[in-house]
């Protein structure tokens, strides 16, 4: 049988001395600086910016074959604010949540979606979403068109 606690112990928690608190919350502090759901760290493994469907070149693209990569999701030309979640990652695919905003522009409902993204080096990936796979290549910005750069 283990000895109780006496029933004044959690009082013992705040005669530690002002040294020793500094140290616990620096501690903490720089946990929560290193944490790797750090809002300063990209979710994929990506270039930014623009990419384009692999069967389209990057001078002409069609509004449906652009995707754009901040840092933080994967937008189209149909959505904005985009915010991706990992679930899962098997070898190079990833399994993500994300959340956009349902409009190329402006205020609209938010839409959430489920995809795989195999990423195959920083500058393309393959999006997976159901059955349908499309390859995607990033464009520098020297190659696109005016209203993409």
């Amino acid at each position: 049988m283990h000895p109780q606690p006496p029933v004044n112990s959690h009082r013992r928690l705040a005669r530690r001395s002002p040294k020793r608190r500094s140290t616990a919350f620096a501690a903490s502090a720089l946990l929560i600086l290193i944490s790797p759901c750090s809002f300063a760290a990209d979710t994929l493994p990506l270039k930014h910016g623009i990419y384009v469907d692999a069967s389209q070149t990057c001078q002409d693209p069609a509004n449906a074959g652009i995707k754009q990569y901040d840092g933080k999701g994967l937008s189209t030309a149909h959505t904005h604010g985009c915010v991706l979640q990992v679930q899962g990652k098997k070898g190079t695919t990833y399994t993500v949540a994300q959340r956009c905003i349902d409009a190329g522009a402006g205020p609209a409902p938010f839409v959430n979606e489920r995809m795989d993204v195999t990423v195959v080096n920083p500058g393309k990936f393959v999006f997976k979403q159901g059955k349908t796979a499309t390859a995607f290549n990033h464009c520098s910005r020297s190659e696109l068109p005016p209203g993409l750069k």
